[in-house]
């Protein structure tokens, strides 16, 4: 009714965009499930794109895998379905004993900046990351990234295509910090730091 007799997927995207632009502040999410504005970078992580460097959002996405604007559409609601059920894993990397400052801006080759290894100078608005905070909706292989500052404020969120190990690896050669032990928390406790802001 709403998507017109032609409808299929690029319908649906110009649909779901022009509603949520209408809502704004008041757009709100489903208790208890993943915001949508993740779902891009999620299915990225599904459909093995390298979403950092891809432009298209979930709509072209899914297009450009199944050439066919219908069953581009029925397959939408399959991943949908997917990603409102996905196993969350969430990993805290304390970074309180690290004396990192974040820059804001965002740099070619850098995750996060790690302010020592380059000019204080070259920067501007620099904050200090008491911990960073990874999770993944399984089964995607997209990580996703909170910088959080000591008074648990974000400062930044980041998604990207690079597997769990990679990414820790990144971050132990920025930061200088050991995650070899470093573990997934419960499932209890990482909804509940995830639910604190507003990821789901």
């Amino acid at each position: 009714m709403y998507l017109g007799n032609n409808f299929g997927i690029i319908a649906l995207n110009n649909f779901v965009t022009g509603f949520m632009i209408g809502a704004g502040q008041l757009y709100g999410k489903k208790p208890g499930y993943p915001d949508f504005s993740l779902f891009t970078a999620w299915l990225g992580g599904i459909l093995k794109y390298n979403y950092e460097s891809s432009p298209m959002n979930w709509s072209w996405l899914l297009l450009d895998k199944y050439k066919d604007d219908k069953k581009a559409l029925k397959k939408f609601f399959f991943y949908l379905k997917q990603f409102q059920s996905a196993k969350i894993e969430v990993i805290v990397i304390p970074l309180a004993k690290t004396n990192i400052e974040y820059a804001v801006e965002h740099k070619a080759n850098h995750l996060w900046c790690g302010v020592g290894k380059v000019s204080k100078s070259y920067y501007s608005n620099l904050k200090k990351i008491d911990k960073i905070v990874l999770f993944q909706l399984k089964p995607s292989r997209t990580l996703f990234s909170l910088l959080v500052n000591k008074d648990n404020k974000l400062l930044d969120a980041r998604n990207t295509d690079m597997t769990n190990r990679v990414l820790l690896n990144k971050i132990e050669e920025q930061f200088g910090i050991d995650h070899v032990k470093r573990n997934a928390i419960n499932f209890i406790e990482g909804t509940k730091i995830l639910q604190r802001f507003k990821i789901i």
